[in-house]
């Protein structure tokens, strides 16, 4: 499989940059208050009290919120910045994004991609060219529908349009994915090419809360399952199989019953080598912490004013949240019980509520400083 290879630094960090992009939704802004048109952050590290510029971006928006512009900047030796990546999006009419193009400080095209929509808005083909790569690499994937509008089947070809994977998603009318199949190339010790598989089916509870998933792998010759049990959505028993052999088997201790202790209580689950956490596992990015519990207190208007969280029901951090006549956060102070070392979090906001200034502080001493400044548009 010499045509399948994997995407470059440069495709990983622009596919990375629009996922975010992809989760942020546009601050709820008054009739009053003007909508952004550039921000410019400055993160700085301070050290001696001096404030050191280590990272500037920019972003611009268009008058509906949404990112048409985002700039990166190198910080020269004796602090002057200069360009170094940028990259523009394209939307349509309907405001779906149907483009993003990356240059690097010469304006000198490094990779783009484009997106074909249907009638209903909904992404249909998506093509990704590296024009770094000699020569030019370009996939695409096509995407298919179910019933119920869900994203059911997505097919990726190579340049040569050799499919090279393949995922596929089964829901029911609730929205709860029932199964996930893929199957794609990867290399395994020998950097040999061989397809590997993949195969989960989950089960859900009246309350649309899952209770079972089964996992099948496959990959060469050798082949795992992994069947996990839930409770109140925590896990809280795994079993790994390889080539039909018990290999590993993770039970949940013994409940706390103590008044601090929730259900989402869990053992953390042991990550192996060939799971691919992003593509399947309902729970990625969710830090399991064995027998974690946090409790919180509001004020009268409803913020958090302090967090306590306890393992082993032994009090391990406490939070203070402090609010100005805005409701704005102005300070959150953490205090780790361990040895009584301290973090603090201070915020300054501009007229309009919006976030200027983010000066970070380890045992009451500044180390961090994160300043941003808006251009808005005219209201």
């Amino acid at each position: 499989m010499k045509n399948l290879r994997k995407y470059s630094k440069l495709a990983f960090w622009a596919i990375a940059v629009m996922a975010w992009w992809a989760f942020q939704e546009p601050a709820t802004l008054s009739e009053s208050k003007p909508k952004v048109k550039k921000e410019v952050r400055k993160d700085f590290a301070v050290q001696n009290a001096a404030r050191v510029l280590e990272k500037q971006t920019e972003t611009e928006f268009d008058i509906y919120g949404k990112i048409v512009q985002y700039s990166e900047f190198d910080v020269l030796p004796e602090g002057r910045t200069i360009l170094n990546r940028q990259t523009v999006n394209k939307y349509n009419a309907a405001g779906r994004r149907i483009g993003t193009v990356v240059y690097d400080a010469d304006n000198t095209l490094l990779w783009s991609e484009e997106i074909e929509l249907d009638d209903d808005n909904r992404t249909t083909k998506i093509t990704q060219t590296d024009y770094l790569k000699s020569p030019i690499n370009r996939i695409y994937t096509l995407l298919e529908y179910d019933e119920y509008g869900n994203e059911a089947v997505s097919r990726t070809f190579s340049n040569i349009n050799e499919q090279t994977s393949e995922k596929r998603r089964t829901y029911n009318d609730a929205g709860e994915l029932l199964v996930f199949q893929q199957w794609l190339y990867v290399q395994n010790a020998e950097k040999k090419w061989v397809k590997r598989s993949v195969r989960t089916e989950n089960e859900f509870n009246s309350r649309g809360h899952i209770i079972k998933s089964i996992s099948d792998y496959q990959e060469g010759k050798r082949k795992w399952r992994e069947v996990k049990h839930f409770e109140n959505c925590a896990i809280v028993e795994c079993d790994k199989y390889e080539n039909g052999k018990l290999v590993s088997r993770y039970r949940r201790q013994e409940r706390d019953t103590s008044a601090n202790s929730p259900a989402y209580d869990v053992v953390p689950m042991p990550r192996t080598e060939y799971d691919d956490y992003s593509e399947r596992d309902v729970f990625a990015g969710v830090e399991h912490t064995e027998y974690r519990t946090v409790t919180l207190k509001t004020d009268k208007n409803g913020n958090v004013s302090k967090k306590v969280v306890r393992e082993y029901n032994q009090v391990y951090s406490v939070t203070y949240y402090f609010y100005d006549d805005a409701n704005n956060l102005i300070k959150e102070r953490t205090i780790l019980k361990s040895d009584d070392s301290s973090e603090e979090r201070q915020y300054t906001y501009d007229e309009y509520n919006n976030l200027v200034r983010e000066t970070i502080l380890k045992n009451d001493q500044p180390v961090e400083e994160h300043a941003i400044v808006y251009e808005y548009y005219p209201n």
